[in-house]
């Protein structure tokens, strides 16, 4: 998933407070990097200057093991943010970026460049599947984007340690964030829990994906779309499935480009409650492969069908209607396990309350 992380400190400069919530502040932007790198999940940032949470996120982020997913940048389009931006990410050695500029302002003074960033960050919002949130003055812009974030009811996990803005949206939100977290919103009002902070937001995104698909039968149905070339994955998603007694249905026949897809395919498709993409690069270069899921897609859209989308590579996701949708970076077998089992607990959990 992508992430966007809004941080800032609660206390002005000349406040005897100030070094030390700069200190926790950079400390848990760090640790988040870290962990959502680690955990294979995009992120999303908009400041490429010194002294930002976006800088300290990009250097946690920096320190995880390649393949690394990838970093999005929003920014106003101005010389002087582009090559700040150039220079930390040949620092960090950051090199899988997308970039989103932003019309930069007319003149460059402080205000006109706030109204930029503000830009900048409501469109980081829109494309983010979950925003983390930490200090932050109450009368400043990252109070503003939390309340547009909460009317507009994006995934937002306050982080209150730290006071100021995150910590009134928490407060307004604690009610929705227990039922949906249970005892586990105790780690966001902890500064030594931040390495728990992604754990959260999965199952907070995990839990708001959910699809009102109703199961067919008393097992779900899957439907497996993999390039015919990278079988193995294939194989490994069909035996964790079928130890489950799951059904499950590939297609192992290579039709080749310029054939449709057999009714039998589309017969599979149609009939299935989710359907588990393996996305790569082979999948990226494969009409096969795109037709399948632009079945799925519409089928999904129609809340017909869950889709589960697995990059087990770096190729980024190219259908225009499957960008903005969950997916699950994926480096081993084991993350790839792992996150078949929590989905299906979910669902699990999901059809018994229908």
């Amino acid at each position: 998933m992508r992430v966007f992380v809004i941080g800032g400190t609660t206390a002005d400069p000349t406040e005897p407070m100030f070094k030390t919530q700069k200190a926790l502040l950079e400390q848990a932007c760090y640790q988040l990097g870290c962990s959502l790198g680690t955990a294979g999940h995009s992120v999303i940032v908009c400041s490429p200057f010194e002294n930002s949470a976006d800088i300290e996120v990009m250097r946690g982020f920096a320190e995880t093991l390649p393949p690394r997913p990838a970093i999005e940048i929003h920014y106003p389009d101005s010389q002087r943010v582009n090559s700040q931006f150039n220079e930390v990410l040949s620092r960090f050695q950051i090199s899988t970026v997308s970039r989103y500029p932003y019309p930069p302002p007319q003149v460059e003074t402080r205000e006109a460049f706030q109204y930029a960033w503000l830009l900048c960050q409501l469109n980081a919002i829109e494309r983010s599947h979950l925003t983390i949130a930490i200090g932050g003055k109450p009368d400043g812009a990252a109070n503003m984007l939390l309340l547009i974030a909460e009317g507009k009811q994006k995934p937002l996990l306050p982080i209150s340690f730290l006071g100021g803005a995150a910590s009134q949206s928490f407060y307004r939100r604690r009610y929705e964030l227990t039922d949906r977290l249970g005892e586990d919103i105790d780690a966001l009002q902890d500064s030594q829990s931040i390495n728990k902070i992604v754990y959260l937001a999965e199952r907070l995104v995990d839990r708001r994906s959910t699809s009102t698909v109703k199961i067919k039968g008393n097992r779900p149905n899957f439907f497996i779309s993999y390039p015919r070339a990278r079988p193995a994955e294939a194989d490994y998603v069909e035996t964790i499935l079928r130890r489950r007694n799951m059904v499950v249905f590939r297609d192992e026949t290579d039709f080749g480009a310029g054939y449709d897809i057999p009714r039998k395919i589309q017969e599979a498709v149609f009939s299935a409650d989710v359907f588990v993409a393996l996305w790569c690069r082979e999948y990226a270069c494969s009409p096969w492969c795109f037709d399948e899921m632009e079945l799925a897609l519409e089928k999904h859209a129609q809340s017909q069908l869950e889709l589960w989308i697995f990059c087990v590579d770096d190729t980024r996701i190219i259908p225009r209607r499957a960008r903005d949708l969950v997916f699950y970076q994926i480096k081993s077998r084991d993350e790839l396990e792992g996150r078949i089992v929590t989905l299906l607990e979910r669902m699990e959990n999901t059809n018994s309350k229908k």
